[in-house]
């Protein structure tokens, strides 16, 4: 049987940053941090959601709701960068003793989620064995590429060819190696669309939770 609870973390300027958690007893968690526009109900993680229940695999999901917090949206960039630094040491410091309960932990970032995440790698507060999976990355496609390749930890790197972040040398040039998996969805934009086209839009939906669901079970069974 899972249970569902909340859990409150406190980040910049005392904001409040509200937490999900979905346990059943799992030895594998995996923790979920959304974009500002592409929330935990968005289609990629209201669909993970099912498969990580299905498969009875625990999840923490991050809500910072950026896109809601009038302060957030009013700041400047040098302001925004520190406000998502000092989140994510946050949540960071208050998920550490939950995670080191865990066997294997993932990580999956979407757009803004990405940042949270490398927030975290360059502080050295993600556990040197832990999965990650980078969607659509905000920074620029070819740059979260290289920032990825150079880590340890094993990663799926997702993006779609019609992201404004990928520039037109992107598609085909982005070399893996045994450690970091490159898919590309052809002529996705940022949310995995394509624009005008709704059956195309669910073919895409559907590549990325296949590609999602075959390495998060790889990582669980490995």
């Amino acid at each position: 049987m899972q249970y569902t609870w909340g859990m409150r973390i406190i980040g910049y300027d005392e904001t409040e940053i509200p937490v999900q958690i979905v346990s059943g007893g799992s030895e594998t968690v995996v923790v979920l941090y959304p974009g500002m526009g592409y929330s935990l109900q968005a289609p990629v993680f209201h669909y993970l959601g099912q498969l990580l229940l299905r498969e009875n695999i625990d999840s923490i999901g991050i809500n910072y709701r950026y896109g809601e917090n009038r302060g957030y949206r009013q700041s400047d960039g040098n302001r925004r960068r520190d406000w998502i630094a000092s989140d994510a040491a946050a949540i960071a410091r208050t998920l550490g003793p939950v995670l080191a309960g865990y066997r294997k932990v993932l990580y999956v970032g979407k757009s803004l989620g990405t940042v949270v995440l490398r927030h975290q790698l360059d502080a050295r507060l993600v556990r040197d064995d832990a999965f990650l999976v980078w969607l659509a990355p905000v920074d620029g496609i070819r740059q979260a590429w290289a920032y990825a390749r150079s880590l340890g930890q094993k990663s799926l790197f997702l993006f779609g060819t019609g992201d404004p972040g990928c520039t037109p040398d992107c598609p085909g040039s982005l070399g893996g190696t045994d450690r970091l998996e490159i898919v590309e969805i052809p002529g996705a934009g940022h949310y995995f669309e394509a624009a005008g086209d709704i059956p195309r839009s669910i073919e895409n939906l559907s590549l990325v939770m296949k590609n999602l669901e075959r390495f998060i079970l790889n990582s669980v069974s490995g």
